[in-house]
């Protein structure tokens, strides 16, 4: 049926695999993904098999191929073992299976040779079919049709589908962007089972979901299909603030040539627009376990680059040379092009890249030689001398900048100079709520992320005297354990108290410094 042109769509290595398989006595057909793809007339990125050969068999024809097998043991419980041929591309052969058992994250499974209980147990009617090598199509479900007429179905019942798999509630999103030509063809049954079932979401993992979801957003219909997920009540599930900023994210996705989403370096810079507040960022890094670039980048957006108004060549050269952040500046000068991108300023954009930014003539050496007070006061006093030189339109020099200092340090409030006080050896750690996740710690070492006090504190006191284990924090290089000791708390009163830890000390104060 589709021989000739399943001939002139796949590799030799392909082939060569299938007929390795078959050879050997065993039924193997392309499943799945690959087969959507090759009917809706793309070339399928991956290609997967489906096989009545057990794992152990697939080994064993592999092994006397001399095929490379890629981690052998990893996905066998699940019946799927990895091959590469010729050490060029790269194949997935997966057992017939029915699931046993699910739990709304992960099957067990029992290995089968029926194709059709095979199909029933995939997601989607376009992602059950099969095709042999000599180009047959095998259709249980009625795939074909719906794919002709960009329909995305669920294999029988959508409802016992998605308990199934909740991440399959966000791989419908994803394959509806791939197959429909209209972002509002929803079949309201489906739709009313995806919220109905949206709560299941909090089983899946954050790296899962936002796998899902970078796809989405940089398929057809991106800004589409996020806002229905939001209006299918998702986005508490996935990490979004209970009131997202919609008419932020309309106004980027409109301002960027939607065409060309695919081509933003960072899919985040669409979904940041979605956010108003620094809580917000760390609400959704803590949900969705961004990369650090990608929650940096979302925090460039909302602290600073957002709150430019009007933004211009001048304000963006300024954000690049004040560096709010204090990064590094290359790193600046990707988000900066990551912004604009997301907000279609592309002739800004061009600008900024063609410009060539001035040197500040000063340095922290500069400063301690003119007597400057050391510490924090430095960077104070380096800030305001970099505002006296934007206005000077980066003219200033090195000797005339230096002789601002006394008229700084006049108007400096005194609690900003230093004080002669005993030092001691610590770290000051500020604690903030991250809902549904974890309290978010800030202090001088950089942020982390505590998850484990809901289990110690959820709804619960601690009293005088009792140490807490918490956990751990790490950075700097170092790890260290910690406990508390409390006086008693409440959990209300946890989300507004600071710490003092003291290095060398095993416990830490708390005490309550009321609501901020």
């Amino acid at each position: 049926m589709f021989a000739s042109i399943l001939n002139s769509s796949l590799s030799p290595e392909c082939f060569k695999l299938w007929r390795f398989l078959i050879g050997a006595g065993h039924e193997v057909r392309m499943a799945g993904g690959a087969v959507r793809d090759f009917l809706a007339g793309l070339k399928p990125s991956d290609i997967d098999f489906a096989s009545t050969a057990t794992p152990e068999e697939t080994i064993k024809v592999l092994e006397e191929h001399k095929v490379q097998i890629i981690n052998p043991f990893g996905g066998m419980r699940h019946g799927t073992v990895t091959a590469r041929i010729d050490y060029k591309q790269k194949f997935e052969i997966t057992t017939l299976r029915t699931d046993t058992d699910t739990d709304g994250r992960r099957a067990t499974v029992e290995f089968t040779k029926d194709w059709k209980l095979d199909a029933y147990r995939r997601d989607l009617t376009i992602n059950s079919m099969y095709i042999d090598i000599d180009g047959n199509l095998y259709d249980y479900f009625n795939g074909q049709e719906d794919l002709i007429h960009k329909r995305v179905q669920f294999v029988g019942d959508a409802g016992k589908r998605i308990r199934e798999d909740y991440l399959r509630i966000l791989r419908y999103f994803r394959i509806y962007g791939k197959v429909a030509s209209n972002p509002e063809r929803h079949d309201q049954k489906t739709i009313n089972e995806i919220i109905k079932n949206a709560s299941g979401l909090q089983q899946i993992s954050g790296e899962r979901i936002w796998m899902e979801w970078k796809k989405i957003l940089s398929g057809s219909f991106g800004s589409d299909l996020t806002l229905k997920m939001i209006e299918c009540q998702l986005g508490s599930y996935i990490g979004l603030p209970q009131n997202p900023n919609i008419k932020g994210f309309r106004s980027a996705w409109n301002n960027t040539v939607k065409d060309n989403i695919s081509t933003l370096e960072h899919p985040i810079s669409l979904l940041a627009t979605l956010l108003y507040s620094e809580d917000d960022v760390l609400h959704l890094h803590s949900r969705l376990k961004m990369s650090r670039i990608e929650r940096d980048l979302c925090l460039f957006f909302t602290n600073h680059i957002s709150k430019i108004d009007p933004i211009s060549l001048s304000s963006i050269q300024w954000l690049y040379l004040s560096n709010p952040m204090k990064i590094k500046t290359e790193q600046v000068k990707s988000y900066i092009n990551a912004y604009l991108s997301a907000q279609g300023l592309k002739d800004l954009n061009d600008e900024f890249d063609k410009w060539k930014p001035p040197t500040f003539p000063i340095n922290r050496y500069d400063l301690i030689s003119a007597k400057c007070p050391k510490g924090q006061l430095i960077s104070i006093i380096t800030d305001k001398l970099k505002v006296i030189w934007r206005y000077s339109n980066y003219t200033m020099g090195r000797k005339e900048l230096l002789n601002e200092i006394p008229n700084i340090l006049d108007v400096l409030p005194s609690q900003s100079l230093p004080r002669k006080t005993k030092k001691q050896k610590g770290l000051e750690l500020e604690l903030k709520p991250v809902p549904r996740s974890g309290v978010h710690i800030k202090g001088n070492w950089g942020d982390f992320d505590l998850t484990s006090y809901k289990s110690d504190f959820d709804g619960k006191s601690v009293q005088t005297g009792n140490r807490v284990p918490l956990g751990s924090i790490s950075g700097g290089g170092s790890s260290f354990n910690w406990n508390f000791l409390c006086r008693q708390l409440t959990l209300e009163e946890i989300h507004h108290t600071r710490v003092n830890y003291f290095l060398g000390l095993s416990i830490c104060s708390i005490s309550n410094i009321g609501h901020t």
